[in-house]
């Protein structure tokens, strides 16, 4: 350990020089240039095309949705008892920024519990989903054990907003 060079600091250290590598590694391989000393990448990045307005999505939502309401810092979920096989298929729309997953549970003590600590997380969770949503979320997931599976919507960020999600499920 020369010149007080400790295991902490090389551990401190060692990120930093990975970065800086790895900063390098990109720079050559985009073939950046520096003019003036700012780095500047010519790397091709497409970029989005204008959609024409008469392409823009302009349906609603079916008139058998149900409407879920979750109040300001609070949690919404839904429960419901599938069997290995069968498919659900949802559509979801927000009228403000919210989060979801979908959980898992085989267990009747944990079934009875109000949050999701216990539960196991069977489909991703989004942290931020922006809301209103212009289109509705439409997705299906195949259930792979039987059991209880809880959608999860949170509205925890919220001050003041009552969060309505308005849903349809079709389970085959």
């Amino acid at each position: 350990m020369a010149n007080g060079d400790t295991r902490a600091s090389r551990c401190i250290r060692a990120p930093v020089l990975l970065e800086r590598r790895r900063i390098q590694s990109i720079v050559q391989y985009r073939k950046a240039k520096t003019f003036c000393g700012v780095t500047v990448f010519t790397a091709h990045i497409e970029r989005g095309v204008p959609v024409p307005q008469e392409l823009y999505y302009k349906g609603s939502m079916p008139a058998d949705s149900q409407t879920l309401s979750v109040k300001a810092g609070k949690i919404g979920t839904m429960d419901l008892e599938l069997k290995e096989g069968q498919s659900v298929h949802y559509l979801l729309h927000g009228d403000g920024q919210f989060a979801f997953a979908i959980y898992y549970s085989d267990d009747a003590t944990t079934r009875d519990s109000e949050g999701v600590g216990k539960w196991a997380r069977c489909y991703p969770l989004f942290a931020k989903i922006p809301g209103p949503t212009t289109v509705p979320l439409k997705d299906s997931i195949k259930i792979p054990k039987s059991g209880t599976y809880r959608l999860w919507f949170s509205n925890e960020h919220a001050w003041l907003h009552t969060l309505k999600i308005t849903h349809q499920l079709r389970i085959d």
